[in-house]
């Protein structure tokens, strides 16, 4: 089995990693009104080098149960992210360093299943934990082969069309 992982509030506390970008002197005065927002300016940072981390800095906002599971299922486990993809590189590359053999697939601002779609038969049979409803919907239409998990890390209910879990351990 492949696992397609999502790296924010899946695999990686974004909401921690907001926080410490608000105590650093290089990020502490972006105003923004929306997470879409901030992330923008962080894409235009990074892009322009303006915005790096020290050697493992985020590894601290790696959840420790999605440590576990990416050492284990090492291999078989990959990052499928949404987004930005210059800020997404840099945030998985240092938050993950230190997990060998893990790879990372950057969809930019494709749905994970449109991505996808043309090459999911080469990881078959797969699943997708994903925190966000939209991704995992595009993903049931555009493969509908693919096991679908909710990630409620906030304790949420979830959508409802889909096995909800709160831990990666649930799925191992």
């Amino acid at each position: 089995m492949t696992y397609f992982l999502d790296f924010d509030r899946t695999i990686f506390d974004t909401d921690g990693f907001i926080a410490h970008l608000a105590k650093r002197s290089d990020t502490s005065a972006i105003s923004y009104e929306s997470e879409e927002e901030l992330a923008a300016k962080l894409e235009e940072m990074s892009r322009g080098m303006r915005l790096a981390f020290e050697p493992e800095e985020l590894e601290l906002f790696v959840y420790d149960d999605a440590r576990e599971f990416l050492k284990t299922k090492a291999g078989d486990a990959i990052v499928l992210t949404y987004g930005n993809p210059t800020l997404q590189k840099l945030k998985v590359e240092n938050a993950l360093a230190g997990l060998p053999g893990l790879s990372a697939l950057y969809t930019a601002n494709v749905r994970k299943g449109a991505y996808m779609k043309e090459r999911m038969a080469s990881y078959e049979p797969a699943a997708l934990i994903d925190d966000r409803p939209v991704e995992l919907e595009v993903m049931a239409a555009e493969c509908p082969g693919v096991r679908l998990f909710e990630m409620r890390r906030d304790g949420g209910a979830g959508d409802g069309r889909w096995p909800v879990i709160r831990t990666l351990a649930e799925i191992a």
